[in-house]
């Protein structure tokens, strides 16, 4: 249903939304593991940044959240590679 994507800000208001979008175009560098991982509507593949920590930090957000952890709960970021959901 979207392009893959590294989520960083979801269902989130940032305390410093002056900051929101700054960075945006900006070339971020991450690692990744290849394992792919899965739950009944998500398929993801584990992903670590700094700059992304340090991005969420600028906008008064926590390092990780709820949001942006795979769903088992690994403290990193996540890329979604596909989704079991339909266009509605």
């Amino acid at each position: 249903m979207y392009a893959p994507h590294v989520t960083v800000v979801r269902k989130e208001v940032p305390p410093k939304m002056e900051f929101f979008g700054k960075h945006e175009g900006e070339l971020i560098f991450f690692e990744y593991d290849t394992e792919i991982h899965h739950d009944e509507t998500y398929y993801w593949l584990n992903a670590y940044s700094k700059r992304l920590e340090e991005i969420r930090e600028e906008l008064g957000l926590p390092v990780h959240s709820k949001f942006t952890r795979p769903s088992d709960g690994r403290r990193c970021f996540h890329i979604t590679i596909g989704n079991l959901k339909t266009a509605s």
